[in-house]
């Protein structure tokens, strides 16, 4: 099964050493758990990055495979550290 949607990346776990289970929010499809693999020397996926996604699994109750895009990265350096982190935390609720 295939998905390609755009969505927000709403939950992120450490997986091996260079793996993150990543939990989104998707337009159409809901919430989707994949596995992404990332090279350490590029910037990993934020909370709450607005992002396009390729989700591709042999079972669509299988945790399958997220390849993204982010389209935009909703973190703002200059924001108040408190804001963000209560941005980040209504986010994991």
């Amino acid at each position: 099964m295939i998905i390609e949607d755009e969505g927000i990346i709403i939950g992120l776990k450490k997986f091996g050493e260079n793996g993150k289970i990543i939990n989104l929010l998707s337009k159409k499809n809901g919430l989707i758990r994949g596995l992404n693999k990332y090279s350490k020397k590029k910037n990993g996926p934020l909370l709450i990055s607005h992002i396009f996604f390729n989700w591709k699994s042999r079972l669509e109750e299988g945790l399958g495979y997220i390849n993204f895009e982010i389209i935009q990265n909703n973190y703002d350096s200059k924001e108040n550290y408190i804001i963000t982190l209560l941005k980040v935390s209504a986010s994991e609720l």
